[in-house]
């Protein structure tokens, strides 16, 4: 069966609704404040990772062809694929990402509607039950997940977001001003472990699973028909993103004159609404991040349950779904700050490992790698990672940053696990090739 462009746009909108969700309001402005005059450099990097990196991982993982979700970590081996899988699903999951979502719809969207400082944290909670009821009263549904979110939710997403961002191209608030921090040196570095905090890349593997269930219930099975789906609803979701995320980084540049320059992209977007359309601007802003953050939550909370009903199979989805929801609203109440700064460590660890297993198997689409290309270049950058988690939680390394430093290029940048994997990824390639040859020969 053929793929029919209504649906490939139904998926490509439901799969920008999935991927734009928490992290994905409140980064970009706060990026385009910092990046200022560097802004197209770090927008670049940005979109490499909140973008390229998440839409190449479900067209990787949806031609695969296989509906384990671990079947790109496999390529290395089976314990390493369940320990970074559980560690994916859990980062995306119900320790970071699905809270998150709650926390940042009430942080930048509702907060401001409370004037009294001490119901704060009370309207947290009750805003975080709600929220959460509805994630699990669409997440058990999990077979009509496609038509809820790209055919209501995502129409009400775009609205709102369209009357808050067009303002800042027609009447901009301030000129752009001069890059401030890193930005004013490595602004496509800073732009690309920004994208980290989307940590979209890695839901990438577990939503290219979601693409694919979805290709095989339109009974679409030719490798053909589902590269065509696969590209075209990638294509539109990347469209989207990409024209939110310039929009969002060139209000965030353009209001540091009148803002001055602060610590959250929530309360920049605040004060954009209220600058743009008075109260009504904050009802705005509220229903957009409600709206977004939710169908991340839904799409999180259904790849969250399946992969824990695979793994404990005497729990069903239903009540993975149940515990997943009530841990998360749980968490959310920790709050915002406190989720952003715990995560950043995890994701400078977990991104590395997920670009090079998506590089490695598209390029194995090409060149049939044996499994030392993937065991040694993954295990190079899982070292690589955690030296870079040591140096974020402060302890004391420095003769060894010293010597890296020196060593390896871009080291400095957060990107010193890039030549090792390479150079690893070419002589594992290079040695399984030699000894192919030699035992040819012998025998």
């Amino acid at each position: 069966m053929k793929a029919t462009y209504s649906d490939i746009t139904a998926f490509g909108l439901a799969l920008f609704s999935l991927f734009f969700g928490a992290g994905n309001f409140i980064f970009p402005p706060l990026l385009g404040q910092m990046a200022g005059d560097n802004l197209p450099i770090a927008l670049i990097g940005f979109i490499t990772t909140a973008v390229g990196m998440p839409l190449l991982g479900v067209l990787v993982v949806s031609l695969i062809g296989s509906s384990d979700p671990q079947t790109l970590s496999n390529r290395v081996n089976k314990k390493f694929s369940l320990i970074i899988m559980i560690l994916i699903n859990l980062t995306i999951g119900p320790l970071f990402a699905i809270p998150r979502t709650a926390a940042v719809s009430f942080d930048a969207g509702i907060k401001i509607f409370f004037t009294n400082p001490n119901l704060i944290m009370l309207g947290l909670a009750a805003f975080s039950i709600a929220f959460f009821s509805l994630s699990y009263y669409f997440s058990i549904n999990e077979d009509k997940l496609s038509d809820n979110i790209g055919k209501i939710l995502t129409p009400a997403l775009l609205i709102s977001l369209i009357l808050l961002v067009v303002n800042a191209f027609l009447s901009p608030a301030g000129n752009i001003e001069s890059a401030i921090g890193n930005y004013q040196k490595m602004p496509f570095a800073e732009g690309f472990r920004a994208g980290y905090l989307t940590m979209d890349t890695l839901a990438s593997m577990v939503f290219g699973v979601l693409m694919l269930n979805i290709i095989k219930s339109k009974k679409i099975t030719s490798r053909s028909e589902t590269l065509k789906f696969s590209l075209g609803a990638s294509l539109i979701a990347a469209t989207c993103l990409s024209a939110i995320y310039i929009s969002l980084a060139y209000l965030g540049a353009t209001s540091i004159t009148s803002t001055g320059l602060v610590k959250n992209g929530g309360e920049i977007l605040s004060w954009a609404a209220n600058y743009y359309f008075g109260s009504f601007g904050n009802i705005i802003l509220a229903v957009a991040f409600i709206l977004a953050c939710l169908t991340t939550s839904i799409g999180l909370t259904c790849s969250s349950a399946n992969f824990f009903n695979d793994l404990f199979p005497k729990i069903s989805y239903q009540k993975w779904v149940l515990i997943i929801t009530i841990f998360s609203c749980l968490v959310a109440n920790v709050g915002l700050t406190k989720l952003i700064s715990i995560s950043i460590p995890v994701l400078v660890f977990l991104y590395p490992i997920v670009i090079v297993l998506i590089g490695l198997a598209l390029f194995n689409n090409f060149i049939k790698f044996p499994r030392l290309v993937y065991q040694l270049s993954v295990s190079t950058t899982v070292i690589m990672g955690l030296i870079e988690v040591t140096n974020l939680l402060g302890l004391d390394i420095v003769p060894l940053n010293n010597f890296l430093k020196n060593l390896l290029p871009l080291y400095t940048q957060g990107f010193g696990w890039i030549t090792p994997a390479l150079i690893t990824a070419f002589c594992a390639y290079f040695i399984s090739k030699l000894n192919i040859h030699y035992n040819n020969f012998n025998s």
